[in-house]
């Protein structure tokens, strides 16, 4: 969540900053930078993990709470709003705001990237030598390293990737949703991503599906609790209950 975060700021930065240029020259720019920021931020917690062998989770998730206060300063001191009455940046410019693939609803070409993304990672992970490591890393870093891959060094890559991800996740937010970085942008994301991995159990190819799921779920709470007044919080537990029946296949596979 915090790579998502610095990956928007880094985004609208380019964004903001570099609004005269045309589209071709600034989306591009706007991706990159949410990519470089996201992996920028990763990059502290990927180092401790690989020299220190400092557990990953604990350090991203601190780096999260200063992400929160950063994207703060940034939305009411850096490129502050003043019509705003929420902390939220200037506007990019046009030339860096994804282009809509359908009005009504609206889609922006955002899903396209999503697309070549996981199709990416996919064959990255499922297709080469390096991406077999990886996985062979997760799966059990002490086999791993009995058989000679570098499992720190591995971790430290993939942490990498994800970080580099993540921030184009909040490069796509902030140019095809918002239009500028507003605080707040990322709310659930973390929660979210960690449902879809859990029940993906791994499968790099299950990732983009499940997340279409969810994210059908997360709209359609939205859409009843408006037209139907049932409240949205029940989508958390129809997620909920999702999660431990999937988990609970493992139980029962094991025995």
């Amino acid at each position: 969540e915090g790579q998502m975060i610095v990956g928007g700021i880094g985004a609208a930065a380019v964004g903001i900053t570099f609004s005269d240029l045309p589209l071709p020259l600034l989306l591009p720019l706007v991706m990159m930078a949410g990519m470089a920021f996201g992996a920028l931020w990763v990059l502290g917690p990927a180092w401790l993990l690989y020299r220190f062998n400092i557990n990953e989770i604990l350090t991203t998730v601190l780096m999260n709470f200063v992400a929160f206060q950063l994207i703060d300063f940034v939305a009411t001191s850096i490129w502050p709003d003043p019509a705003a009455g929420h902390p939220t940046t200037l506007p990019i410019g046009a030339g860096g705001k994804l282009p809509l693939l359908i009005a009504h609803p609206p889609l922006h070409s955002g899903i396209l990237i999503a697309i070549l993304a996981a199709i990416l990672v996919y064959v990255y992970t499922d297709r080469t030598s390096a991406g077999y490591e990886l996985l062979a890393t997760g799966a059990n870093p002490r086999a791993s390293r009995v058989y000679g891959i570098k499992v720190r060094r591995m971790f430290f890559l993939s942490l990498l990737i994800g970080g580099a991800l993540a921030g184009l996740a909040g490069a796509i937010e902030v140019s095809g949703v918002h239009g500028r970085l507003i605080e707040g942008f990322h709310s659930n994301f973390l929660l979210l991503g960690i449902i879809v991995g859990l029940i993906a159990k791994g499968n790099n190819a299950a990732v983009p599906f499940v997340a279409l799921f969810i994210a059908i779920l997360e709209v359609g709470a939205s859409a009843m609790q408006r037209t139907m007044a049932i409240p949205g919080e029940m989508v958390f537990i129809v997620e909920a209950l999702i999660l431990i029946f999937v988990l609970l296949t493992d139980v029962v596979r094991r025995r």
